[in-house]
């Protein structure tokens, strides 16, 4: 869609410069009723041009705004009584395993958020896997039970 929202604005743009030459050309030869109309048509034309490249522009940022990447997938196996096996499979084509102690995982990341006009440049959202750990519900577990965390 934001193809055929350029496409259209470059050609209603080019429409609009057209007319504008147009309107120019009738000036020299004095004739004010083609003038009238190249000058409101290049006009029209060059304002419709405009409106499709702002919805072209609103689209790419809010695209930007909104867009998710995966960092990593993670499958679990239970292998025993609060205990189980995780294997990370990271956006790069890495997979790794662990064996973790807990009732749950989870895993610390180092997020760099940019600004909203530096996403319509093009820099996203950029993130490092820091450590995963497996976590208990209570926190007497949490306290007594052995704890697992790897860099």
């Amino acid at each position: 869609m934001v193809d055929w929202l350029a496409a259209t604005s470059i050609v209603f743009g080019l429409l609009g410069l057209l007319f504008t030459l147009a309107a120019l050309a009738s000036v020299r030869r004095r004739r004010f009723a083609r003038l009238s109309l190249h000058t409101a048509m290049g006009l029209a034309c060059l304002a419709s041009g405009a409106l499709f490249l702002t919805l072209q522009l609103s689209l790419q940022g809010y695209r930007a705004l909104t867009r998710e990447d995966v960092a990593a997938t993670i499958h679990t196996e239970p292998v025993g009584p609060s205990q189980f096996q995780v294997t990370v499979h990271l956006a790069d084509g890495r997979t790794e395993t662990y064996r973790l102690a807990g009732d749950e995982v989870y895993i610390d990341a180092h997020i760099l958020k940019w600004k909203p006009w530096a996403n319509l440049l093009g820099l996203h959202t950029a993130f490092e896997l820091d450590r995963i750990a497996g976590r208990y519900h209570r926190i007497e577990d949490e306290r007594s039970k052995p704890r697992t965390a790897t860099p």
